[in-house]
């Protein structure tokens, strides 16, 4: 081939991959969902349009596979998804091409990250109570707090201050953490059959998932530790919570609502109700979702359940189990729901709170 060929063909190869589309691109406002993957469907990042609810396979298979991911946060200055799964490792997934690398392996089991505004690491041990902060350039691994208020530590996010804030799985505290010196101090601790799950903060409100004879999704302030209910009637695969640039709530149920078998990401409308964004397709066992947000977090949404407030009445049911009685208030779609708690609320009174630090 004489020179004149090589050059040519040179041209073609820098066009194309110049030009070519990028793979699986994020978007500012695009929703993601972590599947773990099962009977048939392949672990992967998937991504859903915030307006068509159209979802579309970002990564999947490979790394993601063999560890069942758990937990992922998106790095918006290096255009990387991070994510941990329960073998222990530590995955990066580039949000423009889909290309997956193993970064390090952790060893026990990792339920969630979170990046730092300097773009270290922070993961939640699963088993031990950890909070681990790595540099993903050195990977440098420090213990930033363990033990104290974070046994069976799970979920981990970021407050206003950069602070992290973790739920605990098992222990039900909400406890923030210094992000220098690693005290504790313990936000909101609930009866140990409520499950927390994850969660989102914005200001000093945080809207959280949580879990026991009833799933619902309350809103906590990070001040007083007070909680409130704000949206009730979920199945026991409710999930994760967060909030897009318009200040709407964008919860995950991996089971479905009102007898709905099927995972779902519903989103809050202007009437203070839920609406089916996306359902099913690439999705059959969600772990976690999260908002591509490249500017400043909106204030935290304000429904009529929020406003109208009225205590949580309980009904106890033979064998102890408790079922949650009609409120005043309900968005018109959950008003003759009668999922796991009875029926569905909005607002609600305040459990019981705490404040204490280690």
């Amino acid at each position: 081939m004489d020179l004149s060929r090589l050059v040519l063909l040179w041209l073609v190869l820098v066009a194309f991959f110049v030009s070519a589309p990028a793979f699986a691109q994020v978007s500012d406002g695009e929703i993601v969902v972590l599947e773990q993957g099962g009977y048939g469907f392949p672990a992967a990042l998937i991504g859903i349009d915030p307006v068509t609810g159209t979802q579309t396979v970002l990564s999947s298979g490979a790394l993601l596979a063999p560890g069942m991911p758990c937990g992922f946060a998106y790095d918006a200055a290096r255009g990387m998804f991070w994510v941990v799964d329960r073998a222990g490792n530590l995955i990066e997934v580039n949000a423009s091409t889909g290309s997956q690398s193993l970064v390090d392996q952790l060893g026990s089991a990792k339920w969630s990250v979170a990046v730092e505004s300097d773009g270290n690491l922070l993961v939640a041990d699963t088993n031990n109570g950890n909070l681990a902060r790595i540099d993903p350039t050195t990977l440098s691994v420090s213990t930033l707090a363990q033990g104290g208020f974070l046994s069976n530590g799970s979920y981990v996010e970021l407050d206003s201050t950069g602070a992290p804030i973790v739920s605990t799985f098992g222990g039900s505290n909400v406890v923030r953490v210094d992000p220098v010196t690693g005290a504790q101090t313990l936000i909101a601790h609930l009866d140990s059959a409520q499950c927390l799950r994850d969660f989102a903060v914005q200001g000093d409100t945080a809207f959280i998932a949580t879990f026991s004879t009833d799933a619902e999704v309350d809103k906590l302030d990070l001040t007083t530790g007070q909680f409130t209910t704000y949206f009730c009637g979920f199945s026991s695969g409710l999930l994760d919570v967060d909030l897009d640039s318009q200040g709407r709530m964008v919860i995950l149920d991996q089971s479905g609502l009102a007898g709905r078998r099927a995972p779902v990401v519903y989103r809050s409308s202007s009437s203070g109700g839920l609406d089916v964004l996306s359902t099913s397709g690439h999705m059959f066992a969600p772990s976690q979702l999260l908002i591509i947000a490249s500017s400043s977090p909106p204030a935290p949404p304000t429904t009529s359940g929020d406003r109208q407030r009225r205590p949580r009445r309980w009904t106890v049911w033979p064998g102890g189990r408790r079922r949650l009685s009609r409120a005043a208030w309900a968005p018109n779609w959950l008003r003759s729901c009668r999922c796991c708690c009875g029926s569905a609320v909005g607002g609600g009174a305040s459990r019981r709170k705490r404040i204490q630090s280690v």
